[in-house]
């Protein structure tokens, strides 16, 4: 699994929506979009804050393979 789909996996198993998640990082649910379809990429600060609305989740636990 990619860390695309990992992203995606992730927000869905938190019940959010990409809107929600955009918000949460100021961004667009476009950026959200480009970021789960694997054409735009996240900012080690906007990984940073996601782990903490995901639930603490690492960078190293969305690079790990499955």
């Amino acid at each position: 699994m990619k860390i695309n789909e990992k992203i995606r996996t992730l927000r869905i198993r938190s019940r959010l929506t990409q809107n929600q998640t955009a918000d949460f990082l100021d961004v667009t649910p476009s950026f959200i979009a480009q970021v789960e379809n694997g054409t735009a990429a996240l900012t080690a600060d906007m990984v940073n804050r996601l782990s903490a609305l995901y639930c603490a989740v690492s960078y190293t636990h969305l690079t790990l393979p499955t």
